[in-house]
């Protein structure tokens, strides 16, 4: 495996060749990986129940459900960049989790620790059933939190009202939440595009993100504490359209 994401409260990651989504970023983009992946931290409106995840008998890992890692500390790591638990992870956390699999500390790479000793599991599997969604309605405005640095952006700033579905996109029409998420967390590839933005060399990576209507910080009792960061992250998005013609790929 070339990349993998990596859930470290968990103790879970995803192989992206479980799902076919193919080896490499081209393969990923082209097969809508990061589409998919925005459902991992989807919370449905109210508090309702997520779907459950679809089965099938592949004998592959099984499918989390929506929403399943949304607060989640998620990195998305490949052999290349060669991340290791101590550029990444708190003195606490490498601590924790030597103590919690001790055969493995020889092996400082992320990405390999991950896979000698966490769970393999598959995205959700899930896609948005059009405007009579009650989960995913399409006419709220879907954000992005970053609930470590209490910064959103919005889908509707990300794209033309028309191309947003929900927190998805209609008719996989420009670049969207799923792709911001991508980005942010290291899969740009890493953190090569976002490493001139404010986000900082690793964006997002490790940090606790959900996706949910924007009215759940307008309403918040805190709600001036957070920053809306939509532009920036706009820019981003080009940046990584231009350097991996993600909407060629797409296509």
């Amino acid at each position: 495996m070339s990349l993998g994401i990596v859930n470290i409260d968990k103790r879970q990651f995803i192989d992206p060749m479980d799902d076919c989504y193919g080896w490499k970023i081209q393969e990923y983009l082209a097969n809508d990986m990061p589409l998919d992946l925005v459902w991992l931290f989807t919370i449905p409106v109210d508090n309702k129940s997520a779907p459950a995840p679809p089965t099938d008998q592949s004998g592959k890992p099984p499918r989390v459900p929506v929403g399943h890692w949304a607060g989640d500390r998620v990195f998305i790591v490949d052999q290349e960049c060669g991340w290791t638990l101590e550029h990444l992870l708190t003195p606490e956390d490498i601590t924790e989790l030597v103590a919690q699999y001790p055969a493995a500390t020889s092996n400082p790479l992320l990405l390999e620790f991950a896979l000698e000793n966490f769970e393999g599991v598959r995205l959700p599997g899930y896609r948005h059933a059009g405007t009579a969604d009650t989960l995913f309605p399409a006419d709220r405005v879907w954000v992005v939190r970053n609930l470590t640095e209490r910064w959103y952006a919005r889908a509707d700033a990300l794209l033309d009202p028309e191309d947003c579905c929900g927190p998805t996109l209609a008719d996989r029409h420009g670049l969207g939440l799923g792709d911001l998420i991508w980005a942010d967390i290291g899969g740009a590839p890493s953190a090569r595009v976002v490493r001139d933005h404010r986000w900082g060399a690793t964006g997002s990576m490790g940090h606790r993100l959900d996706v949910q209507p924007l009215e759940i910080i307008q309403n918040s009792a805190d709600a001036a504490q957070w920053v809306d960061r939509s532009e920036e992250a706009k820019e981003c998005l080009h940046e990584m359209n231009m350097e991996l013609d993600v909407c060629e790929y797409r296509y």
